[in-house]
């Protein structure tokens, strides 16, 4: 670690950054603007998962609905990073996309879709109904 007595780190940030600018463009003007150092922490883990739609419904078998998801951080904070896995109570009412969230019906009832990241999940329902005859 560099240290020079009376510069702390946001000040040295900007005398490197200026340096190395200068070398790679010649003399800045007066008033050139430094960029701040870039932020290196990293992303919080997921707090809650949101998951719409929270309830819906599929007439037919073989009939694909979409669900989605967003991982929130601490401070309901969107987590860019935040994978989402999903899954299915019951394959025999309805199947999902392990990372799409893409439904199928199965056969009739109602199953719970659970969507996860990291260690919090959350669940929306989905009923499938078949129509008299089909």
């Amino acid at each position: 670690m560099i240290r020079i007595p009376g510069i702390q780190g946001g000040v040295l940030w900007r005398l490197l950054t200026l340096a190395a600018v200068s070398g790679a463009c010649g003399d800045l003007d007066v008033g050139t603007v430094v960029p701040e150092a870039p932020d290196f922490r990293p992303e919080a883990d997921p707090v809650r998962v949101v998951v719409t739609p929270p309830v819906d419904t599929i007439v037919g078998l073989g009939v694909t609905t979409a669900f989605s998801a967003v991982a929130l951080g601490p401070e309901d904070q969107l987590l860019q990073s935040a994978s989402i896995t999903w899954r299915s109570a019951d394959t025999n009412v309805a199947t999902i996309g392990e990372t799409s969230g893409s439904a199928r019906s199965v056969g009739p009832g109602t199953t719970e879709i659970t969507a996860s990241a990291g260690n919090v999940q959350t669940t929306a329902i989905l009923v499938v109904q078949v129509p008299p005859g089909g």
